[in-house]
């Protein structure tokens, strides 16, 4: 069973970007955030990794949820588009700053939850990939962002979305079992 139970360092969106979405997709983006990183968590400590969660500034600014056997992580929750077998990333975030998908290792990598396993990604792979996407050509809804880019009215967002079957052939990455831990995070 997923722990919903608030954590002492809790997912973060910073105050700014959530005045930008309605309250129901912060809400729906918290709970896929928090339940994608509780099923991390128990994947990590069941295949006997060392874990520890990072504060609220490493999250926001950093786009690091996890730091793993030394190494960054920041995780995405089950999303519509991994079940239709893209990735979407994002370039810049909603401020028009820095996105979690960057060529200067913030995080290492980014592990996409899958349900049954994790697809831990270099990042560093996953942007060069998305710089030979035409970025240029702009649509605003993301069932059209397929190798284009996305920005949502009034927000200085930059994504794109690319086919898992690109990432597979095309970036350094490794899968991680999903497998249930018994012991909650809050309590370590």
């Amino acid at each position: 069973m997923i722990s919903l139970k608030p954590w002492p360092n809790d997912i973060m969106i910073s105050d700014r970007a959530k005045k930008l979405s309605s309250a129901e997709h912060v809400l729906r983006s918290l709970k896929a955030g928090k339940e994608g990183q509780q099923r991390f968590y128990d994947s990590c400590r069941a295949a006997g990794k060392s874990i520890k969660k990072t504060g609220r500034r490493d999250d926001i600014k950093n786009h690091t949820d996890f730091v793993v056997d030394g190494i960054k992580f920041d995780v995405k929750g089950l999303k519509q588009t991994q079940k239709e077998g893209k990735i979407l990333l994002e370039i810049n975030n909603v401020l028009g700053d820095m996105g979690w998908c960057n060529d200067k290792n913030k995080p290492a990598f980014i592990a996409f939850d899958y349900g049954s396993f994790f697809l831990c990604v270099k990042n560093k792979d996953l942007y060069k990939f998305a710089m030979t996407c035409d970025l240029d050509d702009r649509v605003g809804h993301i069932k059209d962002s397929l190798y284009k880019g996305y920005t949502r009215k009034k927000r200085k967002d930059l994504m794109t979305t690319i086919w898992l079957y690109d990432v597979l052939n095309t970036c350094e990455h490794w899968f991680l079992p999903y497998e249930e831990y018994r012991s909650p995070m809050e309590l370590l």
